[in-house]
């Protein structure tokens, strides 16, 4: 015989999983929301100890404002780098691939197709020009993105003390100390990520700015900053670098192009095998499994943005973890 089993749920728990879930949901619908206000927390991190330094000479105002306006700068001295002679080389490109090809007779008439193949080629990177219409609505959008993180990082960062005793006054008064910890080890490991990032950058830039010019690559300083810069990017950031340089020296000989190519392997075969495991597990603490555990994550529900913050949204998951006891007190304490 069968015993029966009674469960009784009450009224009050399933409101609390309905609105659980809920919840869940309209954070789903404004994640992007939420990953530009975190990449915001995490610059505020990394920079409030630079206005905590400046601050003694000028004032916490003025520091900040110096700052944005220095980061600002950096940032359109960049874009100046980059942009006008990606344009440039994207028009020698198309003028010159052709014949570029046009050399190699022998390859033409043992390979009909590769004639074919070329002007898909070429149309291709003729299309880019027509394609920027589209981008430039991409961009006003992100234009509007940056202002709106320009904002809240400079307000945060004048207003860091009052945001802390905020976030602190949700707790009460007998675990706002412990929180407080918790707080501050997350805010060290993401402002280590950041640091951590920045050096990767800068190895990764000067590493193919020394290849490429051995190489005898046009625009080597060029295509050393956007390396640089896309290393912020997991995985397909090298990818787009290298293609990037590949392309640009497709300019000068095919031959050239296949060189780059190998030596963009090798440097991303070194640096995912030892430069950053080693840089980002002292950094942030975590082992390299669970670093690209992480990435892949992000980027399956939040693709590049997801990418770009996993490895600091995981450092901070796992102070969380190793403060369970701490957390988990408050929140008995509360039930």
């Amino acid at each position: 015989m069968k015993e029966k089993i009674d469960l009784n749920i009450s009224f009050w728990t399933i409101t609390k999983v309905i609105i659980a879930v809920m919840l869940v949901y309209a954070l789903f619908l404004i994640r992007d929301i939420l990953a530009l206000l975190f990449i915001v927390m995490i610059l505020v991190v990394a920079f409030s100890p630079v206005v905590e330094s400046w601050s003694r000479a000028m004032g916490r105002t003025a520091s900040v404002i110096a700052i944005v306006v220095i980061f600002t700068g950096l940032l359109a001295l960049g874009i100046y780098i980059i942009i006008p002679p990606m344009v440039s080389q994207i028009a020698d490109l198309t003028r010159t691939l052709p014949s570029q090809f046009s050399r190699y007779d022998l390859i033409r008439s043992h390979l009909p197709s590769l004639e074919s193949s070329l002007s898909v080629i070429t149309n291709s990177v003729g299309n880019v020009a027509s394609g920027v219409i589209t981008i430039t609505s991409s961009l006003a959008s992100g234009v509007v993105a940056f202002i709106a993180a320009v904002v809240m990082f400079a307000y945060f960062l004048i207003d860091e003390r009052a945001m802390k005793y905020f976030i602190l006054s949700l707790f009460p008064d007998n675990h706002r100390e412990n929180m407080a910890q918790v707080l501050r080890k997350i805010a060290k490991k993401v402002g280590d990520w950041f640091r951590g990032q920045i050096l990767l950058a800068f190895i990764i830039g000067v590493i193919d700015l020394v290849g490429l010019l051995i190489l005898g690559v046009p625009y080597a300083l060029t295509l050393a900053v956007i390396s640089g810069v896309l290393e912020i990017v997991p995985t397909l950031g090298p990818i787009i670098a290298g293609l990037a340089a590949a392309i640009v020296a497709l300019t000068v000989s095919p031959l050239k192009a296949l060189l780059v190519i190998i030596f963009y392997v090798v440097i991303q075969q070194i640096e995912n095998n030892f430069i950053v495991p080693k840089v980002m597990q002292k950094a942030v603490g975590l082992s390299p499994a669970i670093i690209i555990v992480a990435i892949l994550i992000g980027a399956k529900l939040m693709g590049i943005v997801g990418a770009v913050i996993a490895v600091p949204l995981a450092a901070s998951l796992s102070v969380v973890l190793a403060e369970w006891s701490t957390i988990r007190n408050y929140v008995v304490s509360n039930e």
